[in-house]
């Protein structure tokens, strides 16, 4: 508040010299408080930014194109809507420096079938329908839902499984399964929270 009455002492004093007119010096009165608000305004408003530098991130190991085969499953297997075959193991391998990320997160993305947390059968000529590709957390039957992160995976510097597993789910129930090729595919994207 100094600088607000060091300007209006100026102001007063120039208007005692006549250089300003009465009007004129009315109308500074009136906008002066604002100019000292606006000028004082900003002035020691901290901003704090936060984050962590890394080394670099993680590297996919053996990036091509990776096929987990379910094998062959009977329809008797599928009796029931929500049945599932037996469970695959897969794995996605990432290679990390010392001093790293420490954790990763997977998400599966794909095409979704009727229930959308699965993953629908790809189309092709004699495929089965009323089926489609369950992805698990770990090695566990916890189901790691289409297109949501998967829980984060602690890391270490070097390589690192992360590991999943995939199995078939019935839609429906067995009369409503048409046999047929039952092929899918979805892609993954790792980030590192």
């Amino acid at each position: 508040m100094n600088k607000f009455y060091k300007v209006l002492f100026n102001c007063v004093h120039i208007s005692k010299l006549g250089i300003v007119n009465r009007s004129r010096l009315i109308a500074m009165f009136f906008l002066l408080p604002q100019f000292v608000y606006a000028y004082t305004a900003f002035e020691g408003v901290p901003i704090k930014f936060h984050g962590e530098v890394f080394a670099a991130t993680c590297d996919i190991k053996g990036i091509a194109d990776q096929t987990v085969t379910l094998g062959d499953v009977s329809t008797i297997d599928l009796a029931e809507a929500g049945d599932v075959s037996r469970a695959i193991p897969f794995s996605i391998t990432v290679t990390c420096p010392e001093n790293g990320p420490k954790k990763a997160v997977v998400t599966f993305s794909g095409t979704a079938a009727s229930d959308p947390s699965l993953l629908e059968l790809d189309s092709v000529t004699g495929a089965a329908t009323g089926v489609a590709v369950r992805i698990n957390q770990g090695d566990t039957t916890t189901e790691l839902k289409l297109n949501n992160p998967s829980a984060a995976i602690a890391l270490i510097g070097g390589d690192n499984l992360l590991s999943f597993n995939a199995q078939y789910q019935a839609l429906v129930s067995r009369p409503q399964i048409t046999p047929g090729v039952a092929n899918a595919t979805a892609q993954f994207t790792v980030t590192y929270p």
